[in-house]
């Protein structure tokens, strides 16, 4: 346990990355996202660690307990996305799951974006400038899903995760 950052159930550093289980390369940004899944930090992350630069940003804190996996970045005409599933959130801790503060035990689909983009290769990319996003220190920030909610990619733009389901929902049934 690391009580000098103001945690007792993170085992690893908050700032840096523990147990990674899942890595896609972004080949025109030289970039990785990096997934976790681990019992070393209260919330899991995406991390995006820019090999240009050897930087390492948080871009994304999972629910409580929840494992971050099938994370890519998908360009769709001249639009980019970068999508993070969460799923097992609460795992091994059924006093959590009991407090009426919880998400439940759903896992998430979604994405980061609509990022603008105006090319598609390597060679001529902006490069993609990620704000980080700090450690949930409040109860209820770490019982909810937190991206980066800025992004420069040629353009500064605002942005924020956006679910597409939970599972547990009916698809095309509304809110």
């Amino acid at each position: 346990l690391i009580p000098s950052l103001g945690t007792t159930t993170s085992r690893c550093n908050v700032d840096g990355i523990a147990n990674p289980d899942n890595v896609n390369y972004v080949a025109d940004q030289d970039a990785l996202l990096i997934s976790e899944d681990s019992s070393h930090h209260e919330n899991n992350f995406l991390w995006w660690y820019d090999i240009r630069t050897a930087t390492l940003t948080r871009i994304l804190s999972a629910v409580y307990k929840a494992e971050v996996t099938g994370s890519t970045m998908y360009t769709l005409n001249e639009w980019s996305y970068i999508w993070a599933n969460m799923q097992h959130p609460y795992s091994g801790d059924a006093a959590k799951l009991n407090k009426s503060i919880n998400t439940g035990i759903g896992g998430w689909i979604g994405y980061v974006g609509p990022l603008s983009r105006t090319s598609s290769t390597k060679e001529t990319a902006p490069a993609m400038g990620l704000s980080h996003i700090p450690q949930p220190r409040t109860n209820a920030g770490r019982h909810r899903v937190q991206a980066t909610t800025r992004v420069v990619y040629g353009q500064r733009a605002d942005t924020s995760y956006q679910v597409l389901v939970r599972s547990g929902t009916i698809a095309g049934a509304g809110p």
